[in-house]
């Protein structure tokens, strides 16, 4: 993860420097999404994935056994409740992602 950090930019300004309105608002999602990304990239080093289908079974190529893959939006919101209790706000918005995007599968609506 350091190495990720690294080649981005090193030095930023203090957030609470930058003042008000659309500037800080893009910093912080900005930087925020950041942080997202690089959590997902790790997690998916250790071989976590599969958010953003339905649990299905995968069976190996010898055939002897089937794997689990896959989740379901109740797992995805039972993960949320639990990391909710860790607070860690980095997993806390990983899975909010999660769950936003499997229940609206083709993005937001737009208005009528």
């Amino acid at each position: 993860m350091a190495a990720t950090a690294s080649r981005r930019t090193p030095l930023r300004r203090d957030i609470r420097e930058i003042g008000e309105g659309a500037a800080a608002d893009l910093e912080g999602l900005s930087r925020f999404s950041e942080a997202m990304r690089d959590k997902l990239a790790q997690k998916r080093t250790e071989g976590r994935g599969g958010w953003n289908h339905a649990p299905y079974n995968v069976q190996r190529e010898r055939g002897e056994r089937c794997e689990f893959h896959g989740c379901s939006v109740r797992s995805l919101k039972q993960m949320l409740r639990n990391h909710m209790k860790k607070g860690d706000m980095v997993d806390i918005a990983n899975f909010a992602m999660m769950i936003w995007n499997r229940e609206n599968p083709t993005g937001p609506r737009k208005p009528e």
